[in-house]
């Protein structure tokens, strides 16, 4: 088996995550009495959303993917944390409080620069 990159078209993402949620919208806002176009609407939603989320987390030419630089050791976590929330419910909000203490102590800190000030003679 060979491995090879394939290219993903960032604008094509996103224009289909607009396409389906401009349809999503126009199906629910329009058509809220046929049982049969509420099903279709809530599927271009659903797959509009995945897809901007996709779309959201994809390489631009400034910022790799979102999961380039994801640690390991952070999946099983989101693993419990997923299924504490499917079992749960209610347990969700401390989660996310915790979710961002973890992520405001462990994220990356950037190298303090020195202050910009006078560095020659006064004029």
């Amino acid at each position: 088996m060979t491995t090879q990159k394939v290219a993903v078209n960032r604008h094509l993402v996103g224009l289909l995550a607009l396409m389906c949620l401009v349809a999503a919208g126009i199906i629910l806002l329009g058509f809220g009495n046929n049982l049969q176009l509420r099903q279709w609407g809530s599927a271009f939603l659903r797959v509009g959303l995945v897809l901007a989320a996709f779309w959201i987390a994809l390489p631009t030419r400034y910022r790799d993917a979102a999961w380039a630089e994801v640690n390991p050791l952070v999946i099983p976590g989101f693993v419990v944390a997923f299924l504490l929330l499917a079992y749960r419910p209610r347990i969700g909000i401390p989660i996310l409080v915790v979710a961002a203490v973890f992520g405001f102590l462990l994220r990356p800190r950037r190298p303090k620069r020195p202050k910009q000030g006078h560095h020659g003679s006064d004029r």
